[in-house]
């Protein structure tokens, strides 16, 4: 690949994860806000697949080995935050945060794939 096209790839990237890490941060803010004395059980992981999301993001000027480690970790952390969310409940505002979580590590597999290939 050229650098024209990794930059390209880095910038739709970072696009699509910021907005499965947007759905993810609303979900959160409004069920902290409804819950405000006591914390869902899935804000940690929920927490995690953004913080997982968000370095993907930034290690993407980084080298290779490290890019392909912070989109690893951000697929395992998204996958394990949408698996905690549809546990917690099923009404439209978990599900589309935990289609986002999917989303974002189906985004970071096929990265991974395309750097194989």
């Amino acid at each position: 690949m050229g650098e024209l096209e990794d930059e390209n790839l880095d910038l739709v990237l970072a696009r699509r994860l910021r907005r499965c890490i947007e759905s993810c941060e609303q979900t959160l803010n409004a069920y902290t806000a409804k819950e405000a004395e006591t914390t869902p059980p899935f804000v940690d992981a929920l927490m995690l697949a953004i913080g997982g999301m968000q370095a993907a993001i930034r290690m993407q000027t980084y080298d290779r080995e490290l890019r392909q480690a912070s989109l690893r970790i951000a697929a395992m952390l998204a996958r394990e935050g949408a698996s905690t969310v549809r546990r917690y409940g099923l009404d439209d505002e978990l599900l589309n945060c935990a289609d986002a979580c999917e989303r974002a590590a189906f985004i970071c597999e096929d990265v991974l794939l395309r750097a194989v290939a």
